[in-house]
């Protein structure tokens, strides 16, 4: 049976501090231990927002997190340092989009979803 993955979740203000983040964890010996880098931003046009950014052994791996105060998010699975999974995004309360990936690839059917409309685009290989 596989180990559990243990979390160690730092909070970064800056772009030095993120850096020496991704060394950790580039340099860590486990690799069932995430390192989660936090930011927390106080600006922008929707409201305060919370980056949560997984590393494992200096590679995104997990789940890339950004969610505003206003309630929009991003989430974008990553596989050592590769998109890979459903990206799932959620703009003005109601505008959501979901995005497949497969190796860094758009591929599958893309869903837009407003209230009032629904759009499909299948993608090939990143290609509509």
């Amino acid at each position: 049976m596989p180990t559990a993955k243990r979390s160690k979740t730092i909070f970064v203000v800056n772009n030095e501090q993120a850096k020496r983040l991704r060394k950790m964890s580039a340099e860590e010996e486990d690799e069932n231990v995430v390192y989660v880098q936090r930011t927390e931003y106080d600006y922008g046009f929707d409201g305060p927002s919370v980056k949560e950014v997984p590393f494992v052994r200096g590679k995104i791996d997990g789940l890339f997190t950004w969610r505003w105060s206003n309630g929009n998010f991003v989430e974008t699975p990553y596989v050592r340092g590769v998109i890979h999974g459903v990206e799932r995004e959620r703009k003005s309360h109601n505008l959501t989009i979901e995005t497949p990936w497969v190796n860094g690839l758009k591929h599958g059917v893309q869903r837009t979803t407003w209230p009032d409309v629904f759009i499909e685009v299948p993608f090939v290989h990143d290609v509509a």
